[in-house]
């Protein structure tokens, strides 16, 4: 009696799912939308605008950059002008005995002279720097270097390109000024249509190799 009890009860019971389960069926009742939800149509919108301003910010980047360049290069090249010519000035300014600024006919610039003693029975050797002013257009041109020797040797470099030399116009010319023995004032301007670049060296001698000042 008591087993067939039992097997009725047995056959009446509804299987009861596990906790776990239970837990999944409530996640999938309750969140549904966690995995459906995609983006409103105002959120597209904010994104679409945030993209169009970047793109115009880059394109206006781009531009700038594509016009600016030739200035910037131009800038950089008057300066690299100036520099190089006022490094190479100072260099012989400080070696020479002797610094002829007039009496000089165009397109001499700044001539310069020096000796440097023989030892041992060796000559000595007189050395002579002349920077001239060339091809000149429009008051600008190129500054070359000649370099001779007592011993023989010549050598001319090209220094600097677009030069601006005019007399006439005090204010912006290159020049050479003595300031006082033993100090030379050097002014370099470099030109160019859209740049312009203009330095003063200011040059002492070294006292002991100064023999005749300025002529």
């Amino acid at each position: 009696m008591n087993q067939q009890r039992s097997r009725e009860q047995d056959a009446g019971r509804v299987e009861r799912p596990g906790l776990s389960e239970r837990l999944i069926g409530r996640r999938i009742h309750r969140f549904p939308w966690k995995s459906e939800r995609g983006f409103t149509i105002i959120e597209l919108q904010v994104a679409i605008a945030l993209v169009a301003l970047m793109a115009v910010a880059a394109t206006i980047s781009t531009i700038q950059v594509i016009k600016y360049s030739p200035v910037a290069k131009d800038r950089m090249t008057v300066v690299r002008q100036v520099q190089n010519a006022g490094y190479w000035i100072s260099r012989d300014v400080e070696m020479a005995e002797v610094v002829t600024i007039s009496g000089l006919t165009y397109p001499d610039f700044l001539m310069l002279s020096w000796m440097v003693y023989g030892y041992d029975g060796a000559p000595s050797v007189y050395h002579t720097v002349v920077y001239t002013l060339t091809d000149s257009s429009g008051g600008v041109g190129k500054l070359k270097r000649l370099y001779t020797n007592s011993a023989g040797a010549s050598e001319e470099t090209l220094i600097a390109e677009n030069i601006y030399y005019e007399p006439a116009d005090t204010d912006n010319t290159s020049r050479v000024v003595r300031d006082a023995v033993p100090e030379l004032s050097v002014k370099l301007t470099g030109y160019l249509p859209d740049q312009s670049e203009t330095r003063e060296f200011k040059i002492a001698h070294r006292p002991n190799l100064w023999k005749l000042g300025f002529y």
